[in-house]
């Protein structure tokens, strides 16, 4: 598994979608939980997202 921590940018390149997508995506349960790394920074796991598009997006 890959440990990484991708930013906004990153994520939203990875899934093909907006950043407000993925603000609102990441209110649903189901959506990986963001990371708060710093007072301005979020991250998610790269681990976890790969699982959460292999399980909901595909």
């Amino acid at each position: 598994m890959n440990n990484k921590l991708l930013n906004l940018n990153e994520l939203a390149g990875i899934l093909g979608v907006s950043r407000s997508t993925i603000y609102r995506w990441s209110e649903r349960p189901d959506f990986p939980k963001k990371q708060k790394i710093g007072p301005n920074s979020i991250r998610w796991l790269e681990s976890e997202v790969e699982n959460w598009v292999q399980e909901f997006y595909l």
